[in-house]
């Protein structure tokens, strides 16, 4: 096999959700393998950009849109080597606030992340790219600023450069003092960027990871920190195509995730794991896939509070993909609410989406993860053979797909009978069989293993449930 010519880099702290089902759902990053770099900052600008000459504090915003759990490993600015006036306070050498914010109100931004940033002594004679470490998951926000911030008493420090290949996001400038806030979009993009480690990957970078390295990742369980490198119970493992894992836990303890190769191994900081952090509600079904509709009402999920508090929910999702009828919902003990989803207009569907919504409940909890998947792929075809869609059950389309390990279905029925699943390859051999007893809604598992227990080749796979007189097709990917 081939391996690294270097040890391997320790992967990230993970982040934690609830996964709906009374256990937890965990993604890590691994450091310089899924990285994004929002904005261009490889050109060395040729003219600066400052606000305002007046001694007050502006705020160049940069506004990108992404989809948790995401990483921030760092963020940087071009600060250039030039004073615009030397009459006044402040030059190169002064502060500005390098800064990453979510939106909490429409005149109010709150601090994920800040650091004091300038231009060194010794820099060159054009300036330089400023770069500070920021380090921090983001488990629910969609939407975040990255920000410079020209500090009062300071206001010709620093100029910062123009990007003259501007990228795909939106800037614009604010007074920060000015109770009206009103903002403007600047000309040009003042040369702001951050570098984002996301757990989705390509096909085409998976198919290089996999030509490149024969790497394995586990999460590690102990009920304490000091010996969870060699002595940790393993609760769940993930390949490189998809840093994520699904598990239970019986009590509060610590993770850490190992990466190993043939040669090396490198394992995250320990992160403690709180049971009593599992919120007290359950959705149904558990992951739901979004036609080209925009009625609420045709696409349902159901909340219910099965703990012994009242609960007040709030609901993050991406705006512009769909619209949720409640984004706020106080759920009284044993009370079940009902939220319909619409997928908005307009929404390129020529692949489909996987988006997440948030749901966080008041208090100390982990935040619950719920996936939704748009489509507009006739959900009961493959290829051109059309099958009716059944009247009394319904199967949801596999998640996640491509899979590594196991692909999850939720299975709902207006009637409880038993139901036949089978696994068919792509030349149309049965590789598993079962049959799943009558409930009226249920999560349902494959591992990826034949009807022997032996793990099956990576492919193409359709999964058929079935009764009598009704049957639902699946598709499915199996990576290794």
């Amino acid at each position: 096999f081939k391996t690294y010519s270097e040890e391997i880099e320790s992967p990230v702290s993970p982040i934690v959700y609830s996964d709906g089902s009374g256990g937890f759902e965990l993604y890590w990053f691994h450091p310089g393998r899924y990285v994004k770099n929002i904005g261009n900052n490889t050109i060395i600008p040729k003219r600066g950009v400052i606000p305002s000459k007046d001694d007050r504090q502006y705020c160049i915003f940069t506004t990108i849109d992404l989809t948790p759990p995401y990483y921030i490993q760092s963020a940087n600015t071009y600060i250039l080597n030039g004073n615009m006036s030397s009459s006044l306070p402040g030059d190169q050498y002064s502060p500005i606030r390098l800064a990453v914010k979510e939106k909490v109100s429409d005149n109010y931004y709150d601090d994920l992340w800040y650091e004091y940033v300038s231009l060194a002594e010794d820099a060159d004679m054009s300036g330089a790219f400023i770069e500070r470490f920021a380090d921090f998951g983001v488990d629910d926000i969609f939407e975040i600023y990255l920000a410079l911030e020209w500090l009062p008493g300071y206001p010709t420090s620093p100029m910062i450069g123009e990007n003259s290949q501007p990228p795909y996001f939106t800037q614009f400038i604010c007074p920060m003092d000015d109770s009206s806030f009103n903002s403007t979009l600047t000309s040009a993009c003042a040369m702001v960027g951050l570098e984002i480690l996301d757990w989705h990957i390509t096909y085409e970078d998976l198919g290089k990871l996999k030509n490149s390295s024969m790497i394995s990742y586990e999460v590690l369980f102990s009920e304490d920190s000091a010996n969870i490198r060699t002595s940790g119970v393993t609760v769940g493992t993930a390949s490189e195509d998809s840093l994520t894992a699904n598990f239970h836990l019986s009590q509060s303890g610590y993770i850490t995730i190992r990466v190993a190769d043939m040669l090396s191994e490198a394992f995250s900081e320990p992160l403690f794991v709180d049971i009593s952090r599992l919120p007290d509600f359950t959705i149904q079904p558990q992951n739901l896939v979004l036609y080209e509709l925009n009625i609420y009402n045709e696409n349902n999920i159901l909340l219910e509070n099965t703990g012994t508090n009242n609960l007040e929910l709030s609901i993050r999702y991406d705006h512009s993909l769909f619209s949720l009828s409640e984004d706020i919902i106080l759920l009284e003990v044993g009370a079940t609410a009902e939220i319909g989803i619409g997928v908005n207009e307009g929404i390129d569907l020529q692949f489909p989406i996987n988006s997440p919504i948030i749901i966080q409940a008041t208090g100390d909890y982990y935040p619950q993860i719920f996936h939704v998947t748009v489509s507009n792929e006739n959900p009961t075809s493959i290829g051109n053979n059309e099958i009716t869609l059944p009247e009394k059950f319904n199967v949801s389309q596999p998640f996640p797909n491509p899979f590594n390990s196991s692909v999850r279905f939720s299975l709902s029925q207006t009637n409880q009978q038993p139901i036949q699943m089978e696994v068919y390859n792509l030349i149309g051999q049965r590789v598993y069989s079962k049959n799943i007893v009558s409930a009226k809604n249920q999560f349902i598992e494959w591992s990826a293993d034949d009807d022997m227990g032996y793990e099956v080749g990576s492919g193409v796979y359709f999964i058929r449930f079935s009764t009598n007189n009704e049957e639902v097709i699946r598709k499915t990917i199996l990576l290794k």
